[in-house]
């Protein structure tokens, strides 16, 4: 949008860049669509705040959401570590991709990944 100095509306956009340079490199750029990762964040902060939580862990399928939105939770999952990372330093946050198989028991998974240490 600002390398042709030209307003520019766009499904697309989802990446952390996006976000992070808005106001800079991006700032003719507007985004519209049917995934909105800045509400996402919203709610997770919500969630986070009213419950005092200081640490949590993401757990996501890489291919979880294609038939809607291809690389939704890859996406999704890298602006939720970029985005806590930049505006709340002091939370502790963990990442855990799923098998995009999903062979593993979710029901191990979660024992061994969140277990009490995130819970």
């Amino acid at each position: 949008a600002r390398f042709w100095n030209t307003p520019v509306i766009t499904a697309g956009a989802t990446a952390i860049d996006f976000y992070l340079y808005k106001n800079t490199t991006y700032s003719t750029l507007t985004r519209v669509g049917p995934a909105n990762l800045q509400g996402c964040m919203e709610f997770i902060e919500a969630i986070l705040a009213h419950h005092q939580w200081r640490r949590f862990k993401a757990l996501y399928n890489s291919v979880g959401q294609d038939d809607n939105l291809f690389a939704f939770s890859h996406l999704l999952t890298e602006y939720l570590h970029y985005h806590m990372s930049y505006v709340y330093p002091k939370i502790s946050m963990d990442i855990y991709k799923l098998d995009s198989r999903l062979s593993d028991d979710i029901g191990d998974v979660l024992k061994k990944e969140v277990s009490t240490g995130f819970s």
